[in-house]
Order: structure tokens, then sequence, then C-alpha cells
């Protein structure tokens, strides 16, 4: 409880109780825990007519894509600090980043509340707040695991959008030299 009060109050405490803490379980508990609350308001405000079967099918599908998610893109976000001369261990940033969704935690209340007034059109930019606040949460998680600017940060969180750009560009460039090589073409001629 005390890492989930850190981490909404006092960001750079939780930062460094998390690098020194190693229980992952915990980080896997409050990532279910917000996964589940970010389902609950959306069922509430969009489609109040979900069963408890749809609720818990997507809560684990999204539970699993946001996992793979973290974890691939923690992966990328450690070989590209390592670029830069920052040498970390990927497991405690997974656990870091896994971390830094406790803010959804807050979108099930706030669906009850606007639910309750009418207020739907509201919970949209709700929504925007708190992703805004889990993506500043994790640049300065960045920022103070690997102690690096903030710039070096920024450069770093957004490595696997150019590297997953990357790999479908190149997958598009040898379909198409496939393609064309089956239809006849010959390039190195």
């Amino acid at each position: 409880m005390e890492l989930f009060y850190n981490f909404i109050f006092h960001p750079r405490r939780a930062v460094n109780q998390g690098k020194e803490d190693g229980n992952v379980l915990t980080s896997f508990f409050l990532l279910v825990f917000s996964i589940l609350s970010l389902e609950i308001s959306n069922s509430l405000i969009f489609s109040a007519q979900s069963g408890l079967r749809e609720i818990l099918f997507s809560t684990i599908f999204l539970l699993l894509f946001t996992l793979f998610t973290i974890i691939l893109s923690s992966i990328v976000i450690n070989f590209s600090a390592e670029i830069f001369g920052k040498r970390k261990t990927a497991t405690k940033l997974i656990k870091l980043m896994i971390l830094s969704t406790i803010p959804l935690v807050f979108l099930t209340p706030t669906a009850i509340i606007l639910t309750a007034i009418g207020g739907n059109k509201i919970y949209l930019l709700v929504k925007m707040i708190i992703t805004i606040w889990t993506v500043s949460l994790q640049i300065y998680i960045l920022r103070e695991y690997y102690d690096t600017s903030l710039i070096k940060a920024l450069l770093m969180y957004i490595s696997p959008v150019a590297a997953g750009f990357f790999l479908i560009a190149l997958i598009g460039i040898l379909f198409t030299f496939f393609i064309f090589t089956q239809l006849g073409f010959n390039f190195f001629i």
C-alpha cells in the first residue's frame, strides 16, 4: 500500500523503492487491479449491458496484451538506454513500468460518479488526463531509473515505437521484393 501511495504522491520515492524491492507479485497484482478498473469503468460508461463474461474475457485479453507490450517495450527501452551508455537490468524496468499503470485505478470511481451525475462526456477528458499522467509517470521512471536527462528519457520512451515502425517498413519492403520476384521481376540483373 505504501508503494501505491508513493507512486501517486511521491514518484521519486516510489521509483527508488521499486528499484530496491524485488516483489514482482505486487507489481502484477497492481497491474491486474489497474486493468480491471479500466475495463469496469469502460463498461460503466460505454456499454452498461456488458455481462461478467465479456468483462472477464476483455480483462484477460487486455491484461495479456498490456503485459506483453510492457515486457517488449521495456526490453527495447533497455537496449536504447545501453546505446546511451546506461546499463541497468530490464527486469526492474519491467516492474517499474507495470507499476506506472497505477493511475488507471482512479477510472472506476470516476466512472461511477460520472454515471450517477450523467457526465459521460467528461469521462473521455478524465481518461485522457489519466493517460497523460501514466505516460508522464513512465517518462519520469525512465529519467530516474537510468539517471539521465529528460530528452534522453523521451528518446528512450519513443524507441519502441520507432523500432516497431522500422520493423513494419522492413517487412513491407521484403514482402514487396518477394511479390515482385514471384511475378517475374528480377531486381538483381
